[in-house]
């Protein structure tokens, strides 16, 4: 239990590192690029991602190397959660929402998703996928 809040609290802190990435390159990419909002929440949630990987890899779950086993999962769920913020984006922007709006809810829901699928699948060790899968 308190690993398991310690890995919250400390995906926490990447995570804010994160969104604050992903808010502030995509406004940057509407404001300076003048891309549409869709295009740089794509843009914005690629860069945020890096920082997102290297924080939880090494810092919140304690992995070093393997690459090879955690990245393409990393990136499953990411895309996953690209998805799911891509179609956020949309449906507020479509209802007439203001894309910062769009924007902020998706770097407030995400997460939540993200946390519970590195927990339990991206980085977990096979020892704990056979325990999460049995308990």
């Amino acid at each position: 239990m308190v690993n398991t809040m310690l890995q919250a609290a400390r995906f926490g802190v990447v995570g804010v590192l994160a969104t604050l990435t992903h808010i502030a390159v995509a406004i940057a990419i509407v404001e300076l690029v003048a891309l549409p909002v869709f295009w740089a929440n794509i843009g914005a949630f690629c860069v945020a991602a890096f920082v997102s990987y290297g924080g939880n890899h090494r810092w919140t779950f304690g992995r070093s190397g393997c690459h090879a086993r955690y990245l393409p999962r990393f990136l499953s769920i990411a895309g996953l959660g690209l998805a799911l913020g891509q179609i956020m984006v949309w449906a507020i922007t479509e209802a007439g929402g203001h894309y910062r709006v769009a924007i902020v809810t998706v770097a407030v829901t995400v997460p939540v998703f993200t946390f519970l699928a590195s927990r339990f699948f991206v980085f977990a060790e096979p020892r704990d996928e056979f325990e999460s899968a049995a308990g």
